[in-house]
């Protein structure tokens, strides 16, 4: 049975020795740029769902409720079902079971469907399950259709994925470990302004690290919408003092080659003060399927490369503060009271931008540089009756391709208080969301955008949450994008139940 990881693994890279067919740049200049947050962006984690089961809460929320603690002795979980409807109206339903067989570590279906006015519908289905081939090779496989329809625009991508994990490969003188590869085939179809365009691709995603004579190699590469990508570091014991450089490679999307380098800078001149630094490059593949997970209603380009950001630099000053009310442990994981002043800068390629098409209301997304710049003043403070989060954030996003002008729907300046109470069997929020001085893609002055958002979850029982929530209490319209629904009040209803 040792030869099985090593001949899956031999097979797999014959894919990678494929050369890629890299097709000509099509660039569309315009004015935009947009989340999209009608719903939680990639509501349905394809990724988590392939590699585990880590029982997430499939209910949007503005704020991440704890988990259920699990303790110990309990017997082992059989299945989890989670419901959520919400007055958009939308709703979602998620059921898992769990150790249906000794290898067979979860079959998972998940189900979403939203419907806003004026025709935006989006549905969303997922099948997924995960077993262990082998002592150290774990397979999960995946099935998901989506379909997002409105006024003038059709969009549906079809998908099939089938993720190997396997722990280690080793020889006598080399250590391959951590090895990931996820192959994926994808059926899709979008109709916008007036144009109509099918997409059937294949898609591999690898990464692993290899290991020999005291030396590390982190590679990562695969295909983004077709196109070729790949990142591959060095990992280092280099450093000067508390400069660390931690990997440098290079990374590639077949149209830049470009250094990627990770360091890390951390000094304490005292207990109470913690300042460091670190540059920290990433590489993201796109897929349509995830393209329309996060933008339902955005017409898509033929091409499509993978997103890089191998400037990605964060420079954070922390402060410790004394508590306010009993004694800290060391034993407590929890954070302790501090504030901290955070700069972040990076310039991110083949990053995603919404433009207007003249008089066709559903933008256009495309992949063109961002240079992202934000400086954010935060603070935790825990008071006897809840724990208080406030973040003041000046944020300056530009699009180099488009004359270096500032993106469009990016507030100047936000504000997020957050208050907290938890407790054993109850969890009570409370959020107020401020953004000021944002322009839509014509450079028109939207009004300030001002959200309070109320909710709180119950555990009735060990093994049943019922949860609620009322976001925008204020009622008033959140403009996502000119021809898009705007987001107004609305009211959720929650339950997730766990059996053993």
């Amino acid at each position: 049975m040792r030869k099985l990881p090593i001949l899956v693994l031999l097979c797999l890279c014959g894919f990678l020795a494929a050369k890629p067919h890299v097709l000509p740049s099509l660039e569309v200049l315009g004015e935009g740029q947009v989340k999209i947050p009608l719903g939680p962006r990639g509501a349905l984690s394809f990724e988590s769902a392939e590699l585990r089961d880590s029982l997430p809460d499939f209910i949007p929320s503005t704020q991440q409720f704890l988990p259920m603690q699990t303790q110990e002795e309990l017997p082992k979980l059989k299945g989890r079902f989670a419901a959520d409807l919400s007055i958009a109206p939308s709703f979602k339903l998620s059921a898992s079971l769990y150790n249906l067989h000794p290898r067979l570590e979860f079959v998972r279906v998940d189900v979403h469907d939203k419907f806003y006015s004026k025709g935006f519908n989006h549905q969303d289905y997922m099948l997924g399950t995960a077993f262990q081939a082998h002592d150290d090779l774990k397979i999960a496989t995946a099935l998901r259709y989506q379909d997002a329809s409105a006024k003038g625009y059709q969009g549906n991508a079809f998908l099939f994925s089938v993720a190997f994990d396997l722990d280690e490969l080793q020889d006598n003188s080399w250590l391959l470990k951590d090895i990931h590869t996820r192959l994926w085939w994808e059926n899709s179809s979008h109709f916008h302004d007036g144009l109509s365009t099918k997409h059937m691709q294949p898609g591999l995603w690898h990464s692993h690290t290899i290991s020999f004579n005291n030396h590390a190699i982190e590679n990562l590469l695969g295909t983004s919408l077709g196109r070729f990508a790949m990142l591959s570091t060095w990992r280092t014991q280099m450093g000067y003092k508390d400069l660390k450089l931690q990997k440098f490679g290079l990374m590639s999307d077949m149209s830049h080659i470009l250094p990627a380098i990770d360091i890390y800078w951390q000094h304490s001149p005292s207990p109470k003060w913690l300042l460091s630094v670190a540059n920290v490059p990433t590489l993201k593949h796109y897929s349509r399927s995830m393209l329309l997970a996060d933008h339902h209603w955005a017409g898509q380009t033929d091409q499509g490369r993978a997103q890089m950001a191998p400037l990605n630099l964060q420079l954070k000053l922390q402060r410790s503060l004394p508590a306010l009310f009993g004694s800290y442990s060391y034993r407590d994981n929890s954070p302790q009271n501090n504030i901290s002043v955070g700069i972040y800068s990076s310039y991110i390629y083949n990053a995603e931008v919404l433009i207007q098409k003249q008089t066709e209301p559903i933008p256009l997304l495309i992949l063109q540089p961002k240079w992202h710049n934000r400086m954010q003043v935060a603070a935790l403070l825990k008071f006897p009756w809840f724990t208080l989060n406030q973040s003041l954030i000046a944020n300056l996003e530009h699009l180099p391709h488009q004359n270096h002008i500032r993106a469009p729907y990016s507030p100047i300046f936000e504000a997020n208080t957050s208050l907290r109470r938890e407790k054993q069997d109850y969890t009570l929020f409370l959020q107020f969301k401020q953004s000021y001085n944002c322009k839509d893609h014509q450079g028109h002055s939207l009004p300030e955008a001002l959200s309070l958002d109320f909710g709180g979850s119950w555990n009735p029982l060990p093994q049943l949450r019922l949860q609620a929530e009322i976001l925008n209490l204020l009622g008033r319209s959140l403009v996502i994008f000119n021809g898009l629904p705007v987001q107004n009040q609305e009211f959720r209803l929650g339950v997730q139940y766990l059996w053993r």
